[in-house]
């Protein structure tokens, strides 16, 4: 049995942070991995930097339960992130924003942004962060065979368009969520690849919180897609092909003409297919943040 798996059977359900191991002790292999809980026992550095004001600048790290430590966070009622820290460990693939007109919310009003009681960053319209100013900070995936997870609360209103993890062209690298009247729709991209979730096949529910996760086992063009335990496609094809590498630059952008209101908890990129541990991921996850 998966060792994860049995630690969490032995253990029970919990809904602290204390009760579940680092997920990236199980599944090494990560090129990229932001969270507000500790991901890995080997990580010692911080999990964000704030400011109320882009001029003085405080790190956070992490509490004894390996969970945002939210007590060290300064008084000010209204706190941004500057810097979204990689926990794999690389510095230049943390996720970075200079603007303060721009950076993602963690407190806001004097309340610590939060989805089901635990904290979140608030991407509102307009926020963004990538990996510095310059597009040979990039994470590559030459071969593509690689899986993603992402933790996010999505906006509830129809017309919202929301853009995640993208490369240094929307083709190599793009999750792109839109709420239209027609239906909710998920639409993923990876090197030069298009797969569109929602268009006819099954409706995508976006609004509540969710954990998605995308394998990709090949560049020969499927991709297993899973929300909250489920598997509504199983080897999709894509409805525009390509071969080219699979990117990330930017975590979440904002175009003029769209609303967001995402709260986001946690992206990893694997360099490798997992899809064979889907289920225990899934597990691991939703027993820390309760999605669903």
């Amino acid at each position: 049995m998966n060792p994860l798996l049995y630690y969490l059977l032995m253990k029970g359900p919990s809904s602290g942070g204390a009760s579940v191991p680092p997920l990236l002790d199980t599944y090494s292999g990560a090129l990229v991995a932001y969270s507000l809980r500790k991901l890995s026992s080997d990580y010692t550095g911080n999990a964000i930097k704030v400011t109320p004001d882009g001029s003085t600048f405080t790190d956070i790290g992490f509490d004894s339960n390996g969970e945002l430590d939210t007590a060290s966070l300064p008084s000010d009622d209204n706190l941004y992130v500057s810097t979204w820290y990689n926990q794999e460990g690389t510095a230049i693939h943390d996720m970075t924003q200079t603007s303060l007109a721009t950076m993602p919310i963690i407190k806001s009003g004097g309340s610590v942004v939060t989805v089901k009681g635990k904290p979140s960053v608030d991407f509102a319209t307009g926020r963004s962060m990538r990996m510095g100013n310059t597009t040979a900070n990039k994470v590559s995936v030459v071969n593509k065979n690689l899986t993603q997870l992402l933790v996010t609360n999505i906006g509830d209103a129809e017309g919202d368009v929301e853009y995640f993890c993208i490369g240094t062209a929307s083709s190599k690298g793009q999750w792109r969520f839109s709420n239209l009247a027609i239906g909710q729709v998920l639409q993923f991209k990876s090197g030069g690849q298009t797969w569109d979730f929602g268009y006819g096949g099954f409706n995508v529910d976006l609004m509540d919180p969710n954990i998605f996760i995308v394998t990709q086992g090949d560049t020969g063009g499927y991709i297993n897609f899973y929300q909250n335990a489920e598997n509504p496609v199983t080897d999709l094809v894509p409805t525009v092909s390509g071969t080219s590498t699979h990117e990330l630059w930017t975590l979440t952008n904002t175009v003029s003409v769209h609303t967001t209101r995402s709260k986001t908890s946690e992206y990893i990129l694997w360099d490798g297919d997992y899809d064979s541990s889907v289920s225990d991921i899934n597990t691991a996850v939703n027993n820390y943040y309760g999605t669903y």
